[in-house]
């Protein structure tokens, strides 16, 4: 009995983190910038299309990945 417990105690918490760790989607209001994080702040991806006047197209295009806050990769320019 105690090992059929420990399982299904260990399957159940593989399931809430993998679940917690599936990203979400967030549009924002800027241009059209999409943002992918999941439950847990463990990672962030950000898709950045932001409405510009400065650039001759008209949008700031680039990406930002951060993983536990800290900045691993960057390609925007403000």
């Amino acid at each position: 009995m105690k090992k059929h417990r420990k399982a299904l105690l260990s399957s159940a918490i593989i399931l809430l983190l993998t679940v917690s760790l599936l990203p979400f989607k967030i549009m924002m209001r800027d241009g059209g910038s999409v943002e992918y994080k999941s439950l847990l702040p463990v990672y962030s991806v950000i898709h950045f299309h932001r409405i510009s006047e400065s650039s001759p197209s008209g949008f700031n295009e680039g990406c930002r990945v951060e993983i536990l806050g800290f900045e691993v990769y960057n390609d925007f320019e403000e």
